[in-house]
C-alpha cells in the first residue's frame, strides 16, 4: 500500500497524529504554488536546520491506497505530486485522479474529491498526478469556489473543485468540468 510520509513540522514541534494541535512558533510559510513560491522549490524558513534535523520526528501519516502495481484494473502507478499548502489545508492528487485535502497540522481529511476517472490503462506511462493549482477570487470575497482547486486528469479534463469543500464549481465549464480533447480529431486515447 502506498504509504505517503509527510512531516510537518512548527519549530520542531512534533504532534500524535491524533487531531491535538501542536504549538506554532515561528513564521508559518504557505506553499500556494507548485514548487513554492515563484517555482523556486525553496522555502525561507530556518526553524529546521542541519544541527536539529536528527531530531524530527513524524507528526501525521496519510495514506490515500492510490497504488498499482498494473496488474490490475489500473496500469502502474507512480506517485510524483507536489502538495499546495494554503490557509492551514493541504492539497494533493493521487495516480487515481482523487484530491485530497488534509489539515495540514495533523493530517485529517477535510475532504476527498473522486473524478471516476475512466482511462485506467492506456499509454506507455505509468498513472500518476504532480499536483494542483490554486485559483483565488479576490474580488469576491468568502462566496462558494471563491479559492479553487485546478487540476487535470488522466480522462483529459480539466476540473475546479472548492477548496473549502472539495465539491465541483458548477460555474466553471460545464458543472466544474472542461473536456479537454472536445474538438480534436484524430487524437488516440493514450496521447493524453
Amino acid at each position: 500500500m502506498l504509504s505517503t510520509l509527510l512531516i510537518f513540522s512548527g519549530g520542531c514541534q512534533s504532534g500524535s497524529g491524533q487531531g491535538e494541535r501542536t504549538p506554532r512558533h515561528g513564521e508559518i510559510q504557505e506553499w500556494a504554488d507548485y514548487g513554492g513560491h515563484q517555482a523556486a522549490r525553496y522555502s525561507p524558513l530556518d526553524d529546521i536546520d542541519r544541527h536539529n534535523v536528527k531530531g524530527l520526528e513524524v507528526a501525521w501519516r496519510h495514506r490515500s491506497g492510490d497504488f498499482s502495481d498494473g496488474s490490475g484494473d489500473w496500469t502502474y502507478t507512480s506517485f510524483q505530486v507536489s502538495p499546495l499548502m494554503v490557509d492551514g489545508s493541504l492539497y494533493y492528487c493521487t495516480p487515481f485522479g482523487r484530491v485530497f485535502a488534509l489539515d495540514a497540522e495533523t493530517g485529517e481529511e477535510r475532504w476527498v474529491f473522486n473524478p471516476e476517472v475512466k482511462n485506467k490503462r492506456s499509454g506507455l506511462y505509468p498513472a500518476l498526478c504532480r499536483g494542483v493549482a490554486l485559483w483565488r477570487d479576490d474580488e469576491n470575497g468568502d462566496g462558494p469556489c471563491h479559492r479553487r482547486i485546478l487540476y487535470g486528469t488522466r480522462d483529459a479534463e480539466l476540473i475546479a473543485l472548492d477548496a473549502d469543500t472539495g465539491k465541483l464549481c458548477e460555474d466553471f465549464g460545464q458543472a466544474g468540468r472542461v473536456a479537454l480533447k472536445e474538438g480534436i480529431d484524430g487524437a488516440k486515447p493514450w496521447e493524453y
